[in-house]
């Protein structure tokens, strides 16, 4: 069996902190304000692919009949193995909050070109078989320098919308992703002396606005990072992906530095039954 591999992620996610001092003629009180930003670099793209086997058969799509749904015609659509995501020429910081709610809509390269705060990008996955199958999905951490992966935030959305506060959804039940909640978080588990391997909370608007907590990355699996398994997908059968990544500019992992760092990535989907 075939796996996909990822041809080329460019530089991605760089980070520097800003410090301005402030001095307050009257009280005579000297103000220190730090401020996270990342600026000047690349959101490297990255591959998408799928791997089938015989009759068990997976494609992707980003054909425009998907967003009229009443005049979809399966056999009708253009298909292929694999879909290259563009990348953002700079990023900045972001949060939960500079995510919008309709990321989910249409599909292809949903970047954020104007204030470069993340990388979104929306496809199809049909079931192109005879069979009902079981697949997988893994996202894999090709290559990463100076700890950057630390504060990448990685949202996958399946059939479902963005969700604004989910202090109590419950990402799984039993062996079904996303059961409950179409929509995870994923992050590097916590390093730090008081939280360590403890999942990074989810932050929207300011630092003690959390909104939930993240699921975290494997660990002692290689790159792997994601490892998803979902089940009974039907012929003809087609399940939506929106797959959106920033960095946390509230990670107390951040450093300095990170300025210059890069990640590199690999997404796949594979027939397992």
């Amino acid at each position: 069996m075939r796996f996909g591999i990822i041809d080329r992620f460019q530089r991605i996610l760089t980070a520097r902190s800003v410090v301005t001092k402030g001095l307050a003629v009257v009280s005579a009180i000297l103000a220190i304000i730090i401020v996270l930003t990342y600026y000047g670099s690349r959101v490297g793209g990255f591959v998408i692919e799928v791997d089938g086997v015989y009759n068990a058969s997976i494609a992707l799509s980003i054909d425009e009949k998907f967003n009229d749904p009443e005049n979809l015609v399966l056999g009708e659509v253009k298909t292929t193995e694999r879909l290259v995501v563009d990348s953002l020429s700079e990023n900045n910081d972001a949060d939960f909050s500079y995510i919008p709610t309709d990321i989910t809509e249409g599909l292809g390269n949903k970047n954020d070109n104007e204030d470069y705060r993340y990388l979104a990008y929306s496809f199809i996955l049909l079931n192109t078989g005879n069979v009902e199958i079981n697949y997988e999905m893994i996202f894999s951490l090709v290559r990463t320098t100076k700890n950057l992966d630390d504060i990448l935030r990685i949202m996958i959305i399946k059939d479902g919308e963005v969700i604004r506060n989910f202090k109590d959804v419950k990402y799984y039940e039993d062996e079904s992703p996303y059961e409950v909640s179409p929509q995870v978080v994923y992050a590097k588990a916590s390093s730090q002396p008081d939280t360590f391997g403890q999942p990074e909370p989810v932050i929207s608007g300011r630092e003690n606005n959390v909104i939930g907590q993240t699921y975290p990355f494997r660990e002692d699996s290689g790159s792997e990072i994601i490892r998803d398994t979902f089940l009974g997908f039907k012929p003809n059968e087609y399940h939506k992906f929106t797959v959106v990544m920033w960095l946390d500019g509230w990670d107390r992992e951040q450093t300095n530095e990170m300025f210059g760092a890069a990640v590199q990535t690999d997404l796949r989907f594979k027939v397992i039954s």
